[in-house]
């Protein structure tokens, strides 16, 4: 496959990550996918392409995102389209909400014209309203709001119900917009889920040589030391 359509089919690299979990977890099968912060779809359109039957559940709470995300993927009967922010509380609050930027995010007040009221839950109340028991992947990228993602699923994290968690973390002091590397890994591993992988590193800028941020995935523990296991 050229690189062209590699990045067409698979914009957001997972792919290198799907032949990663199959060759150490090959018994295992990623039946339901969480996508908090979906935008417009890119992640979604890489998730079809490495993991073909998996059940997607993709959140977008941003306006034009959600509707350029349900335009694309709504028809698709095995992506459901969800016009919510998932966080620790069940709320209404402001979102920075530009466009399809993929930097819209929740704030702390709307203080600005470019703010939008919206609808919010948690996922562990999102999970049980619609009985799902188990979700194999867990993926966060919510611009700063990460944590607080994380935390609405304390329960089926605590539980050991969410096989892998993946989030965009802070890599440098520097950067005050993402949640530090280190603030996540007190948190998982106090829940029983250790580092499986990095993937999507970006530098600060341009001129500067040093790591901004990239994405974390996390294993629970329990998988990684499962019987599935291959030592391959």
């Amino acid at each position: 496959m050229s690189k062209e359509k590699s990045r067409d089919s698979d914009p957001e690299n997972v792919v290198p990550l799907a032949r990663k979990i199959a060759r150490y977890l090959p018994d295992i099968s990623l039946d339901i996918y969480f996508d908090v912060g979906a935008n417009i779809g890119q992640t979604v359109r890489s998730v079809r392409t490495a993991f073909p039957e998996t059940k997607i559940f993709a959140f977008e709470p941003a306006p034009d995102s959600f509707a350029a995300l349900e335009q694309k993927w709504g028809a698709d009967p095995l992506v459901s389209c969800h016009s919510l922010a998932l966080g620790s509380t069940v709320a209404t609050v402001p979102m920075l909400a530009r466009g399809t930027a993929t930097t819209n995010r929740i704030v702390t007040e709307a203080t600005r014209a470019d703010t939008v009221d919206v609808p919010m839950t948690t996922g562990d109340v999102f999970c049980r309203g619609r009985q799902i028991e188990y979700v194999d992947f867990l993926k966060i990228d919510a611009e700063g709001h990460d944590m607080a993602a994380l935390l609405g699923f304390s329960k089926q994290l605590l539980t050991g119900k969410i096989g892998f968690v993946e989030v965009e973390t802070g890599l440098n002091p520097e950067n005050d917009r993402h949640i530090p590397l280190e603030s996540f890994k007190h948190v998982l591993e106090a829940m029983g889920y250790r580092l499986f992988d990095f993937r999507l590193f970006r530098l600060e800028s341009r001129d500067t040589l040093y790591l901004r941020r990239c994405n974390a995935v996390f294993i629970n523990k329990a998988l990684a030391k499962s019987k599935n296991c291959s030592q391959n």
